[in-house]
């Protein structure tokens, strides 16, 4: 046996990355310094016994060297806080529930699109407490969801390929039946509140040395 030869990341690494049980996907655009981006979504496919998992359906960006779209910190891991759609009058919904993969494409240069059932998110509580994963096995209990008549998924894609204009082109899709009001969230970094500007339907979030996101 020989000491091994140093590789760049880039030579071994791969820039997609999936843990199918836990439910974390990572999309990356590159290995070859601080300004590729890296796109990360949640499922929360599998329950999880401790404070620190991303709720279902969520994600996270980063790129050029800033972070774009972030999430919460603390240990309550509140959705609220997250890039979802909080359905405000469905307070009956359960929020802490998990979500399931029901489609996955992973590209070579990083890009590729996650779907998610988030039906149990939208479900609505029993007014009996019970458990609603098994705690071996992840087995779902359907005694621990009851009818809310909302029924929901999320997609989210990622496209590194430059086609689109752009470097990232990030599409997230929701379509959610039933509930009353939505509210679609982007949680910005604090510094980043003064420097994001709002134009009928499309926002714009600007950076000091001007880098820009554009969402519609």
């Amino acid at each position: 046996p020989g000491r091994p030869t140093p590789q760049p990341p880039v030579a071994s690494l791969p820039r997609t990355w999936r843990s199918p049980t836990y439910g974390h996907y990572v999309f990356r655009s590159g290995w070859s310094g601080g300004d590729e981006f890296v796109t990360q979504v949640w499922l929360k496919a599998h329950r999880v016994g401790g404070w620190n998992s991303g709720n279902a359906g969520t994600f996270r960006l980063a790129g050029l060297g800033h972070r774009w779209a972030v999430g919460p910190h603390d240990r309550n891991r509140s959705r609220f806080e997250e890039n979802v759609v909080l359905l405000p009058e469905n307070p009956e919904i359960i929020e802490g529930a998990c979500g399931r993969a029901t489609y996955v494409q992973t590209d070579a240069d990083g890009s590729g699109v996650v779907s998610i059932d988030l039906n149990d998110v939208y479900a609505a509580r029993p007014e009996r407490k019970v458990r609603r994963y098994s705690s071996y096995g992840h087995l779902r209990n359907p005694w621990g969801f009851d009818d809310s008549g909302i029924t929901g998924m999320r997609s989210v894609g990622v496209d590194y390929s430059g086609r689109a204009g752009a470097p990232c082109l990030l599409a997230v899709i929701d379509d959610i039946d039933g509930g009353g009001r939505k509210v679609w969230t982007w949680q910005l970094p604090d510094a980043d509140l003064e420097r994001t500007t709002v134009e009928g339907s499309a926002f714009t979030i600007r950076k000091p040395d001007g880098a820009t996101l554009r969402g519609t």
